[in-house]
């Protein structure tokens, strides 16, 4: 009798083992894709305004734990599009930039990085800073 209550609990537990997988990779995804967006974002912010042009429309490729790499497997790419800001009343400022963030994971096999669909952006000033 005990047996068949151990039997049955041990059923239920490995029939949940691979949701609890999906879960933790879906997690684990969604944390590196948080840290490669904080990272590009600190850069953003800490770049000069006359730098900016540097990084835009640059594709940079990060490993399964967010570490930018140059040569590798690459597990996440990213991609970093500014744009014009517009402010409210359909104006724009000469002085603001918008960044759009654009990472993927997994880009193998995709010709280029999307860019209609951004990930995150931010507001940056294109102005040098004195």
């Amino acid at each position: 009798m005990s047996l068949g209550i151990f039997a049955f609990g041990i059923v239920g537990l490995v029939g949940l083992m691979p949701v609890a997988l999906t879960t933790h990779k879906e997690a684990k995804v969604s944390t590196v894709l948080s840290q490669i967006q904080q990272h590009l974002t600190a850069e953003l912010i800490l770049t000069d305004g006359a730098n900016l042009a540097k990084l835009n429309g640059l594709q940079r490729n990060f490993d399964f734990e967010g570490k930018e790499i140059t040569s590798g497997q690459i597990a996440y790419s990213a991609k970093i599009v500014l744009v014009d800001a517009i402010l409210p009343g359909g104006s724009t400022s000469a002085s603001l930039r918008r960044a759009a963030l654009i990472v993927i994971p997994n880009p193998t096999g995709m010709p280029s990085i999307p860019t209609d669909k951004p990930t995150s952006g931010v507001l940056v000033t294109k102005a040098e800073n004195a």
